[in-house]
C-alpha cells in the first residue's frame, strides 16, 4: 500500500470482498491511478486495505472484476 501521492484521486467507493460465504465491507481507500504519475504505466484503480496483503503479496498486481 502506498497511500495518497501525486497523479492519484481519491475515489468514494464502497468495496466489498466475496470468498466462499457473504460478501462483507471491505474498509479500504481507493485511488484513480493516471498513467505517467507515481511509476503508473497505465491509468487503473488501486484499492488499498491490510487485509488484501493477505491475498496479494504486496508488489503483485491482478485485474479484477
Amino acid at each position: 500500500m502506498t497511500g495518497p501521492g501525486e497523479g492519484k484521486i481519491p475515489l468514494k467507493a464502497a468495496v466489498y470482498l466475496a470468498y466462499g460465504g457473504p460478501r462483507r465491507p471491505l474498509p479500504c481507500a481507493v485511488y484513480l491511478h493516471v498513467k505517467g504519475y507515481s511509476l503508473a504505466r497505465v491509468t487503473h484503480v488501486d484499492v488499498e486495505a491490510e487485509e488484501l496483503n493477505r491475498v496479494l503479496v504486496p508488489g503483485e498486481s491482478c485485474y479484477a472484476t
